[in-house]
């Protein structure tokens, strides 16, 4: 039985009534989720942040010293330097690692990919103190003859295997969406595999590879049991500095 629907006036005029609430309904909604992130950033985040330079700089005051010199004396734009360094390395050599297996990830289906994204995984879940001892025995173990025990080179080897998994959940996942006729139509026309794949795949991947470098970056300029334990006293960041 099909009911009737009104359409007159006072339909209408209810219509009206009931479409702003709705919208308002939806605008405190959206409001609401971009809130909640940003009350979580700012407390637990920006707060630690404010409290240990408003510490320093009441200490600067109270020993009569500027703040420039506290931080000159604490050498703290060169441990942002290397912390800012070790993460932007880290995170070009987890693009250039984790591209190959991207790539695997985008082109095979069904229970292969499946795997291949857990096993990836793995690392990424791990803590990160756990990984850095794990390393810490490979590379005076089995990779002993690498002479890589300690320092920069452990702690980028490190990243590198904990951020692949990021890469191939990221980008991985936007290749597997492209459409794969656009690359065909590029080979179509004439152009070879790998010009097709920087002019057609390439521009449209680079949304994700850009979310992909910013998440490795930020998790390689706060990795703190990574640093501790591969840095080993050799490299020191802003993280491990202020632990010490």
């Amino acid at each position: 039985m099909t009911r009737a629907t009104n359409t007159g006036p006072g339909a209408t005029a209810r219509g009206d009534n009931w479409g702003p609430a709705r919208r308002g309904g939806t605008l405190a909604g959206r409001i609401a989720v971009r809130l909640v992130p940003a009350l979580f950033i700012t407390i637990l985040f920006a707060w630690p942040l404010i409290a240990l330079i408003r510490r320093a700089y009441r200490i600067a005051s109270e020993s009569g010293a500027r703040l420039e010199d506290l931080l000159a004396r604490t050498d703290a734009w060169s441990l942002l330097g290397i912390t800012v360094g070790q993460a932007a390395a880290s995170m070009v050599l987890a693009l250039l690692a984790a591209a190959p297996i991207a790539w695997l990830y985008a082109h095979i289906g069904g229970r292969a990919a499946v795997i291949l994204a857990v096993v990836v995984t793995v690392p990424f879940v791990l803590p990160t103190v756990v990984v850095g001892v794990a390393f810490r025995s490979l590379l005076t173990g089995p990779l002993s003859f690498l002479h890589i025990e300690s320092g920069l080179g452990a702690v980028l080897a490190a990243h590198v295997f904990l951020n692949v998994a990021v890469v191939v959940r990221v980008v991985g996942a936007a290749w597997r969406n492209l459409d794969p006729r656009l690359l065909e139509a590029a080979r179509t026309l004439g152009a070879g595999r790998v010009k097709a794949t920087m002019t057609v795949v390439v521009p449209r991947l680079l949304p994700a590879i850009a979310g992909a470098a910013t998440l490795i970056f930020l998790f390689c300029s706060t990795s703190f049991g990574v640093v501790l334990i591969l840095g080993a006293g050799e490299l020191r960041t802003l993280e491990t500095e202020i632990y010490t």
